[in-house]
């Protein structure tokens, strides 16, 4: 598993040496406001807890297909240009697997997988802002991990946290029985793992969703922050931990 992330990863560097380095015909700035415009982007590709809705229909899926092309774009040119070593090996790995979800689904409107997509858009838009907590959740144990310095606890609260997140959306799911079936909870959790779970798995190691080890992990207090200053997404703070680990 290890061996094979480690060759995909030099494989996407390698061929990301040649891409260009503009959003939107202008040359990146790679500052705090530039970061900040990241986590904007991933949280729209995310789409939960954004005011961009789920596809309901194939006319749908074309405008989402659209703009999601152009915010993976947006974020491969920030990788190019701003970010380098393990962070960019990391973001190289996840916008792969972005781009690899998104052909499944828009490359081949008439899948299965997309029927199920399509179909989940109901439970997805129903409960956006209270999936979103949970990102929240998961972004403020982020935070927390980052105050503990370079130690193992920090990975730990950074693998367990991110798979948290699923059992807080079965559980927000709960708060809408009309639209939120299991299979179409299922679909709404698979379609943000599959952005996620390559780069995850990768630095976690027994800490991965494969076995139980982060039962025995003591979850932080919640913390009373203010939600207007965290990132839009948990993406920066992710990377920033699982390179610097």
């Amino acid at each position: 598993m290890h061996q094979s992330i480690s060759l995909l990863i030099l494989f996407l560097t390698i061929s990301s040496l040649s891409l260009p380095s503009t959003i939107n015909g202008q040359k990146i700035k790679c500052n705090n406001k530039t970061q900040k415009e990241m986590d904007m982007i991933v949280a729209r590709i995310m789409t939960f807890g954004t005011d961009r809705p789920f596809p309901k229909d194939k006319a749908e899926l074309r405008d989402y297909c659209k703009e999601q092309t152009r915010l993976v774009q947006k974020l491969e040119n920030y990788k190019t240009s701003c970010l380098k070593n393990q962070a960019k090996s990391i973001v190289a790995v996840i916008i792969y697997s972005i781009k690899q979800v998104t052909n499944t689904y828009c490359k081949r409107p008439n899948s299965r997988r997309s029927s199920e997509l399509l179909d989940s858009a109901s439970c997805a838009n129903a409960a956006t802002n209270d999936y979103n907590k949970c990102s929240i959740e998961y972004i403020e144990r982020l935070l927390y991990a980052k105050t503990l310095g370079q130690s193992k606890d920090r990975l730990i609260q950074s693998c367990c946290g991110y798979f948290a997140i699923y059992n807080c959306v079965r559980q927000q799911a709960a708060k809408h029985p009309e639209q939120c079936t299991d299979e179409r909870i299922d679909a709404n959790i698979n379609y943000i793992r599959t952005f996620f779970d390559n780069a995850i798995n990768a630095a976690c190691g027994e800490y991965s969703g494969d076995n139980d080890k982060c039962d025995k992990v003591q979850v932080p207090p919640p913390k009373k922050s203010n939600k207007k200053s965290l990132p839009a997404s948990f993406f920066n703070p992710l990377v920033n931990l699982l390179s610097n680990l």
